[in-house]
């Protein structure tokens, strides 16, 4: 095989030849074309590949068409299984047309998955729902209404929306009114637990309905990563929680679910019992999950329509509904309407999520100069850069703009000696983000935060430190502190001019922690982060830098998606449109067999 047809790593190199030499295969060159691509296909999220697919093909056509014809032949029985319960290297499934080739490890996750989550929806029970508090759902606008009433009356629902179509709001309501109504038909209190991919996500989901849920009753413990509330254990890498030992809860609400994995997901879905509700919500069209998987894309694919019951549409007074019977009827509710500032974002990510590049020449073209006036409508705009020159020219515009201006130096002093409070501090630090699809090199995260921590250790010498308002990032979880991946603080000096990280905390007098940069876990400056890193987070002004290079495999509709419904306000894409309608253009394609069969 020629070893330039697919980017897999040295030690799968080694493994492809001893898969064809152990069982008989040794210089096969279709069956190392077939391993080669499955290889590939894995280390960018697939689960298997689609013998049928043009993707297939499209590297060599002899040897994709010899691999087909020889395995429908036989000859590749010793090392491919067309039955789950006959060991060997390789299954293939097969369904309509195509043909789906999988490493056995993948397939036994995949079939895990599809059990374990037609166990969730056919065996568990319905719950009645109390007359006074359908009333009070009923009250509900549009989808909302919906998600509450089948939150209370079934033990799964899926979740999914756009930005801004108030999940996290629909998330509160389930809780509070899921706790009423526990409480009314069990007379005690629920046990709630909230739960996400990241520490940062969790957190977020927690604080956000802790505000939600402040004139209510309803109390719920603070959100945990998936890993936490399983109990993972670092000796075995298995965790506590099981189906022989399920968690103790009534309700599970996951959020973020587009970032879980197939693993995690099968693993939580596991532990979580038939008498316990849960609830997941997500955007499917953000990124997928780094690992195995786009779960719940995969789901929810593009035209899928939610149903519902005959009955939930009586319930309800939906006269436009008509009932439908399917596998996911009264599982799914899909959010549409906006709450959120921001409506020409939310029409052109639109755009971006149906491919539509040709939006890209509609998108207004601004000048850095342009942009220093004021005035400028919330939307979309592309900052040309054709050069290097350009692109040093617009950082320099952005550390002037937000980081050397008058009122973040007086911010960042003011907090210093006392006179401005940590939310000022917090709120000017996260007011805009430079978003990267590429985490290393000048055009990554990691290159523009060098670049612009040089500037602004040279900058403001009025600071107490030099490090005094540095936006940073933590990296990695450290429970020991409270700290997550993914949060955000700001570095400054406390009363007794200590450098110290400070981040916002909802648990204290000050509504802030400060930690010593000595005891913080890893974490880096974040003037810059990536889009994956963003996933969560909302600032007011976002700008999008794309790399400079067409061929990157990162340039896809779903990273840019993700990247501009970042922003509240506005939003502006840095570089070069030709590689913008490259990236529109082009879609993650991940392969698997969930919802095909």
């Amino acid at each position: 095989m020629n070893d330039s047809l697919f980017e897999i790593s040295a030690l799968d190199r080694y493994t492809i030849q001893d898969i064809m030499r152990v069982h008989g295969q040794t210089g096969s060159e279709s069956l190392e074309y077939a391993l080669g691509y499955l290889f590939s296909a894995l280390a960018n999220g697939s689960l298997c590949i689609d013998l049928h697919d043009d993707s297939f093909s499209e590297k060599n056509f002899f040897l994709s068409g010899q691999f087909i014809e020889n395995y429908t032949s036989g000859i590749y029985s010793s090392v491919i299984s067309t039955n789950e319960c006959d060991f060997k290297p390789l299954i293939m499934r097969k369904t309509g047309n195509s043909l789906y080739l999988y490493f056995y490890r993948y397939y036994s996750s995949e079939r895990k998955f599809e059990k374990l989550l037609k166990e969730k929806i056919t065996n568990a029970q319905d719950i009645s729902i109390d007359t006074k508090i359908l009333d009070e759902i009923k009250q509900f606008q549009d989808e909302k209404k919906i998600a509450l009433y089948l939150a209370l009356t079934q033990r799964f629902l899926i979740v999914t929306g756009g930005p801004g179509t108030g999940k996290t709001f629909t998330a509160a309501k389930i809780a509070k009114y899921f706790s009423e109504n526990f409480y009314l038909t069990h007379t005690k209190k629920p046990v709630i637990k909230l739960t996400a991919p990241t520490g940062k996500a969790a957190k977020r989901l927690s604080e956000q309905i802790t505000i939600e849920l402040s004139e209510s009753d309803t109390t719920i413990d603070a959100g945990e990563t998936i890993h936490r509330l399983l109990q993972y254990k670092k000796n075995t890498g298995a965790f506590t929680f099981n189906s022989e030992n399920t968690i103790p809860a009534d309700l599970i609400i996951v959020d973020e679910v587009s970032m879980i994995d197939i693993n995690l997901f099968s693993s939580l879905l596991d532990a979580v019992s038939n008498e316990t509700t849960l609830i997941i919500i997500g955007d499917r069209d953000q990124l997928p999950s780094v690992d195995a998987g786009a779960v719940l894309k995969d789901l929810l694919p593009d035209g899928f329509v939610p149903s519902y019951s005959s009955q939930t549409i009586q319930s309800l007074h939906l006269p436009d509904q008509v009932a439908t019977e399917s596998f996911f009827t009264n599982h799914v509710v899909e959010l549409k309407k906006q709450y959120r500032s921001g409506e020409k974002i939310t029409v052109k990510a639109a755009l971006v999520n149906a491919g539509e590049s040709d939006m890209v020449d509609a998108i207004q073209e601004i000048t850095l100069s342009e942009l220093s006036s004021s005035g400028i409508a919330d939307d979309v705009y592309f900052i040309p850069v054709n050069n290097h020159d350009d692109y040093i020219g617009f950082l320099n515009y952005y550390f002037r703009k937000y980081y050397m201006n008058n009122r973040y130096s007086q911010v960042v002093t003011g907090f210093e000696n006392g006179q401005s409070s940590f939310a000022d501090l917090f709120d000017a630090s996260s007011e805009s983000r430079i978003l990267t699809l590429l985490r290393d090199g000048f055009y990554g995260s990691t290159g523009i935060n060098e670049f612009l921590l040089n500037h602004y250790r040279k900058s403001d010498t009025k600071r107490f430190h030099q490090m005094s308002g540095v936006p940073v990032m933590i990296t990695s979880n450290d429970y020991s502190n409270n700290l997550f991946n993914g949060e955000s603080g700001v570095i400054s000096c406390d009363a007794q001019a200590q450098v110290k990280a400070f981040f916002p905390s909802e648990n204290t007098e000050e509504n802030f922690r400060a930690i010593s940069l000595n005891f913080l876990p890893s974490y880096s400056t974040s003037f810059s982060i990536t889009v994956h890193k963003s996933q969560g987070s909302q600032y007011k002004d976002v700008f999008v830098v794309l790399p400079n290079d067409e061929t990157n495999p990162l340039l896809t509709r779903e990273i840019i998606y993700t990247a501009i419904t970042r922003a509240k306000e506005k939003v502006f894409i840095v570089g070069d449109k030709n590689i913008l309608k490259k990236a529109i253009s082009g879609k993650i394609t991940r392969f698997s067999g969930i919802g095909k069969f």
